[in-house]
């Protein structure tokens, strides 16, 4: 019987019997042949189901919490835990060595990964170790000792100014803050302030690092602009009614002027929002669309 082409005997190779090679059809193939045909078949449409769900939008769906990866760890992140094994860190001449990895990070319910402190949480930190540092009233008076400031203070504003962070592990905040002096039984004078709070940052939170120490107060001296008169008298009615519009009474422009580029300065005789006589004036005034509208203020609905 004559063989099929694709099955003929490989070069000096024995000939299998006659009986072992005479077969016409697929139910005549060797029985390895034919089972390899059938697990094929029986596994194409699990293949194509497989693809379909890899393809879907539920598929694209981030994982559970509870098999969620914990975040990458940001630039501030410490760890006080050392691998013994890594050996010591090489770091180029005059850079900051690496964060040590962050130990592990609680995980929320819904929202995947909490992120470990950052500049935000010393911030949040270092307005009350202020206050409690520069004032007698307020969170644990007892933490530091006295600055040495006589007579009794008050913390009445405080603002974080800065945040100084030149490497990991740690940051200093400059807060300002203006506190109330009083020698007797009320506050007579009032003193801008500005000190440096040092907070330790690393995946166990933000914490004091230290004392906080003085910096130099705030400069609250004037440093006025140059101004170029303008007398258009087109230019002086679009000054009056950018005050009328800002809510501002009776006015009479009295000059206005013009910086290099901006702003626009209006001085000028009204009763300003809120009070119940005229006063003198100076407004800063900025274009807009087309017209002149008081800075700082938000413009009429119809043109923002």
């Amino acid at each position: 019987m004559d063989r099929p082409a694709w099955h003929a005997t490989a070069p000096g190779a024995s000939a299998p019997p006659d009986d072992a090679l005479a077969f016409d059809d697929l139910d005549d193939a060797p029985r390895h042949r034919r089972r390899a045909l059938l697990l094929v078949a029986a596994a194409l449409p699990w293949a194509i189901v497989a693809l379909t769900l890899t393809r879907s939008p539920r598929a694209a769906q981030p994982p559970a919490a509870d098999s969620a990866p914990a975040p990458a760890p940001s630039a501030n992140a410490t760890s006080d835990v050392a691998d013994p094994a890594a050996g010591p860190a090489v770091v180029p001449s005059g850079a900051p060595a690496a964060p040590a990895a962050p130990a592990a990070v609680d995980t929320l319910a819904i929202f995947g990964g909490r992120s470990v402190p950052g500049p935000q949480d010393a911030a949040a930190l270092a307005l009350i170790a202020a206050r409690a540092w520069l004032g007698d009233v307020g969170p644990e008076p007892e933490l530091f000792e006295d600055d040495g400031a006589a007579g009794t203070s008050y913390v009445d504003q405080l603002a974080v100014e800065a945040v100084d962070h030149p490497g990991p592990g740690a940051v200093v905040v400059t807060v300002i803050a203006l506190v109330l002096r009083a020698d007797g039984d009320r506050y007579d004078r009032a003193e801008p302030m500005r000190v440096a709070v040092p907070v330790r940052l690393d995946a166990r939170g933000a914490r004091l690092a230290g004392v906080p120490w003085h910096l130099a107060p705030p400069a609250l001296s004037l440093d006025p602009l140059r101004w170029r008169p303008i007398t258009e008298p087109s230019v002086l009615a679009d000054a009056g009614a950018a005050l009328d519009a800002a809510g501002y009474r009776d006015v009479a422009v009295r000059s206005l002027g013009q910086s290099r580029g901006w702003p626009l300065r209006v001085r000028a005789r009204a009763v300003a929002p809120g009070a119940s006589t005229a006063a003198d004036h100076e407004v800063w005034l900025r274009p807009h669309l087309g017209r002149l509208v008081v800075a700082g203020d938000l413009p009429p609905a119809a043109t923002r």
